[in-house]
């Protein structure tokens, strides 16, 4: 190691190690950092519950507080339930029969074209 230049590289990777080191271990803090943010940002994904449309269209600007507030008075109105009544579907079916014209769907004729 007779070589004047040996000395010289050693001392230069040396003083590189010296500023790399604190590079890597701040690297290493904000990987450690960004996967415990994923993590948390994944928790509160499922502990949060989901606005409603209704909400969720309000705070973007979409609709006004008045617009919510109609949306939220025609739902108490209604109240509709999600079950079918079959009595009320077999009564319908039996005025459609004695109906004149039938039932009253639409049908879409296609006329051929040369």
């Amino acid at each position: 190691v007779s070589c004047p230049y040996h000395r010289c590289r050693v001392e230069v990777l040396e003083e590189i190690h010296v500023w790399a080191a604190p590079m890597k271990a701040m690297a290493q803090f904000v990987c450690v950092l960004s996967t415990l943010m994923l993590i948390v940002s994944c928790l509160l994904i499922c502990f949060n519950p989901r606005d409603e449309i209704e909400m969720e269209l309000l705070k973007t600007g979409v609709m006004t507080t008045e617009d919510v507030e109609a949306i939220r008075r025609c739902r108490d109105v209604t109240k509709r339930s999600s079950t079918i009544d079959v009595e009320k579907l077999d009564t319908m079916k039996e005025q459609q029969k004695k109906s004149k014209f039938g039932s009253r769907k639409r049908t879409s004729r296609v006329s051929p074209t040369n």
